[in-house]
This record gives structure tokens, C-alpha cells and sequence, in this order.
């Protein structure tokens, strides 16, 4: 079986259930000259959704060309909204989650769930997995790079990796916010080397901070191949031997 584990997605019922939700989580859909637009917060008019996002069978059918079996279908990753106020991110992940489960099973053999999980919302996230592993039969989450400026080995997540490897939920971390204060604009410098940049810090937090030593059956995976990190594995290796003072010792 051929797994594609990074196919991001808007699923088609989200536009209805936004528009009965009256606003109440935060995130708004507008139709504009027959294009969806989403908006998170206070983004003004919103950020237009690729068609290609909405449209099932050719998502079908573009699996069916590059020999893949199953997607594990993700939010686009502006859609994690972890700027939302807590109880707005909790309304709104549990809406997108009900509504990527409506998805998935409109074909289960060819598609799986990864949730959108509050992080910024502390004990909520860890719950809402919960509900997205147990309840609607996801394989497990999606989240972003860093939470409104939170590195991932940041105290606040603690019990959400915990839930994450006690449930064997796979956690695919994806880029998000990519170097907050550096220019990138040319050269699509953005995609090309920022996401790989945040993905490699991300992943470095994870190993320094000790997220991966206290949970070792965690299951990640780092997309953009891993971005630099399967590159500078033994430079960190080295660094951490030979400049102790210079690491926060939170690994043995």
C-alpha cells in the first residue's frame, strides 16, 4: 500500500457548516464570484481556496495517476487558527473535525483523517484528539511548526504529546508561520527554503528539548523530507558533546 501522508484539504461540507455555526468559532466562508473563501479571526475578506482542495474526485483521480492508495487528508495549514481565542480554537477544530470525518468517509478505502487540535488552548488539545482518534477513527494529527510563538517543547503541550503516544496517534508536523522577521518574498524563497528551515527547528526543539526521549513510541513525521535535519543530525550530535555549556541539558 502507498501512502500519501501530506494532502492538505478543505472538506466539502465546511463552507455549510461555517455558515450555520453564525460565526460562533471564529472562522467565516464567503463565496466570492464562485470561489470559497476562508477567514480566520479578524483576516478580513479571507485567503480563496484552491478548487483542487474542495474536489473529491479529482483528488481521486490524481492519486489514482501517481499510484496512491490512501491520503491521509490534513487541514491546509492556515486552518489550524491557533490565533483564535482558546474557546473559539476549541469550537472550531471540533467543526473542522466532524466535517473532515464526513470526508473521509465518503470513501474510507482511499482516504484517512489527520484532526486539527487546539494547542493553544492547553488541556483541550489532548481531548480533542482524543475525540478525533476514538470517536471519528482519524489516525491521528496535523499540527503546525509553532503555537502563536510557542516552540513544540514548550511546557503547554506536554500532555498533548502524552495523549499523542498513549493513543499511537501519528503527529504530521508542517510548517506554518516560516521565519517571522526575515524577508522571503523573493524567489519563493518561502516554500523553498523556509519551510525546510522551520521543519529542521521544529524537529531540533523536539531532540533538545526532550519530547522525544520522555515519549519514546511518539510517532512523527516531519514533512518536506524532514527538512534539513536529516542533514545536520551528526552536526548536532557533535555540538551537543562538544559545548555542553551552551545546551539547556533537558536530555540525558
Amino acid at each position: 500500500m502507498r501512502y500519501d501522508v501530506h494532502a492538505h484539504v478543505v472538506p466539502t461540507s465546511l463552507a455549510d457548516r461555517l455558515g450555520a455555526d453564525g460565526g460562533r468559532c471564529g472562522v467565516t466562508a464567503t463565496d466570492a464570484d464562485g470561489r470559497l473563501r476562508v477567514a480566520v479571526g479578524g483576516d478580513g475578506g479571507g485567503t480563496p481556496v484552491r478548487p483542487d482542495l474542495l474536489d473529491v474526485d479529482a483528488r481521486l483521480s490524481a492519486m489514482d495517476r501517481a499510484g496512491v492508495d490512501v491520503q491521509l487528508l490534513s487541514a491546509w495549514i492556515a486552518l489550524t487558527a491557533y490565533t483564535l481565542p482558546d474557546e473559539q480554537g476549541i469550537a472550531w477544530c471540533r467543526l473542522f473535525n466532524e466535517a473532515l470525518a464526513e470526508t473521509v468517509a465518503s470513501r474510507p478505502d482511499r482516504f484517512q483523517g489527520l484532526a486539527t487540535v487546539p494547542l493553544q488552548a492547553g488541556e483541550a488539545a489532548p481531548a480533542e484528539l482524543e475525540h478525533a482518534v476514538r470517536e471519528l477513527g482519524m489516525a491521528g494529527a496535523q499540527i503546525a511548526t509553532t503555537v502563536a510563538g510557542r516552540e513544540l517543547d514548550d511546557d503547554l503541550f506536554a500532555t498533548f504529546w502524552a495523549a499523542a503516544e498513549r493513543l499511537r496517534a501519528i503527529v504530521v508536523i508542517h510548517p506554518d508561520q516560516v521565519l517571522p522577521g526575515r524577508p522571503r518574498s523573493r524567489y519563493v524563497l518561502s516554500n523553498f527554503v523556509g519551510n525546510a528551515a522551520e521543519t529542521t527547528i521544529a524537529a531540533s526543539h523536539l531532540v533538545f528539548g526532550g519530547v522525544l526521549e520522555r515519549h519514546p513510541d511518539l510517532r512523527v513525521c516531519l514533512v518536506h523530507g524532514g527538512g534539513f535535519a536529516p542533514y545536520q543530525a551528526a552536526r548536532m550530535d557533535h555540538g551537543y558533546a562538544a559545548e555542553p555549556r551552551l545546551v539547556d541539558r533537558r536530555i540525558s
